[in-house]
């Protein structure tokens, strides 16, 4: 079975992509920060992995064992206290 990491995968588009693998029959890996809400694509079944996509130690561990990534994380409001 093939794996793909999606980052940002709690947000609008992200979440969409999730659903598109899932229901392709691919494994998928999703980051999210933190404190960040991931309701939205808990029913999907990914694995969900937290932590901060600034941080090198995190990414090089994420990507291990995936076939594909699917970078969406960004930064899109700098008002947000986690920035």
């Amino acid at each position: 079975m093939k794996k793909a990491l999606v980052t940002g995968a709690a947000g609008f588009i992200g979440s969409h992509v999730v659903d598109q693998l899932t229901a392709m029959g691919v494994q998928v890996r999703a980051t999210a920060l933190p404190n960040e809400r991931t309701d939205n694509i808990e029913h999907l079944n990914p694995e969900i992995v937290r932590g901060d996509m600034l941080d090198k130690a995190f990414v090089k561990e994420i990507v291990k064992d995936v076939d594909t990534v699917f970078h969406l994380a960004a930064v899109y409001a700098t008002w947000m206290p986690d920035w």
